[in-house]
């Protein structure tokens, strides 16, 4: 296995298609769109994905994924879409095209990360459900949490939740967080990143241990650079012991 980097819960990406549309508060500061209006045109996007450094709604698909994939001999941790979403309502299409690609590499840990929880069961009950894929979503407050979380736990396979940035406090139901695979958390980063208060991750990081899921304390955000939530590194990762062979 390549080994992650501190922080990070991935060590690879591959983007099926380009591009999102802002539908929630956690969307202001997207850092995907802030580099995307950096460093498009060196990417090769076209025109019109980025504007002012916000997503307009427009999408690319860059080209096929799967010849990077395959020159991977050791096992990835393969972030998915990473600059935009991969059933963003417009372009859902472009999910098909990674169905293959994931089934043919079975060695790999695929993390799908969407804010449109809504096309997570139906989708995984037609097209995917084998055991290297997780479904993830993220979410940024409570009313998400009370929107989303529900969709997520209809969708058959490995499940993992998402909050990033983390912009208040949140109550997961431990009947909830229990359905789930991993649980992941991050402050803000980039100009203007909002604050996230200690006492928000510490209830997340306890109800975790009461429920037996994997915590994993991603960043601080703004102006802080160490990963320590009282004195310690939170670094559990599910996948991590899936790709080591232990079950």
């Amino acid at each position: 296995m390549k080994k992650l980097p501190p922080g990070k819960y991935w060590n690879e990406t591959i983007d099926i298609q380009v591009g999102c549309q802002p539908c929630s508060p956690g969307c202001e500061h997207c850092w995907a769109a802030a580099m995307g209006q950096r460093f498009g045109e060196a990417w090769g996007w076209p025109d019109g994905i980025v504007e002012g450094g916000k997503w307009t709604g427009k999408t690319y698909m860059p080209p096929p994924a799967r010849a990077k994939v395959e020159r991977w001999k050791a096992p990835r941790v393969i972030a998915v879409n990473w600059k935009g979403d991969l059933f963003h309502g417009k372009t859902f299409h472009a999910s098909q095209t990674l169905r293959p690609i994931a089934y043919d590499n079975p060695k790999h840990i695929w993390l799908l990360l969407t804010k449109h929880s809504r096309c997570i069961p139906s989708f995984s009950m037609s097209q995917w459900h084998f055991d290297n894929l997780w479904y993830g979503i993220t979410i940024c407050n409570q009313k998400e949490a009370d929107e989303k979380i529900g969709y997520l736990l209809q969708a058959r396979g490995c499940k993992w939740l998402s909050i990033e940035p983390m912009l208040g406090p949140i109550d997961i139901p431990l009947d909830q967080l229990r359905q789930l695979g991993q649980v992941i958390i991050g402050g803000e980063t980039g100009p203007g990143a909002r604050p996230m208060a200690a006492d928000w991750v510490r209830r997340i990081k306890d109800d975790c241990g009461r429920a037996g899921v994997p915590f994993f304390f991603k960043q601080w955000g703004g102006g802080r650079k160490d990963r320590f939530l009282d004195g310690v590194e939170h670094n559990n990762l599910a996948w991590g012991d899936i790709l080591r062979g232990i079950k």
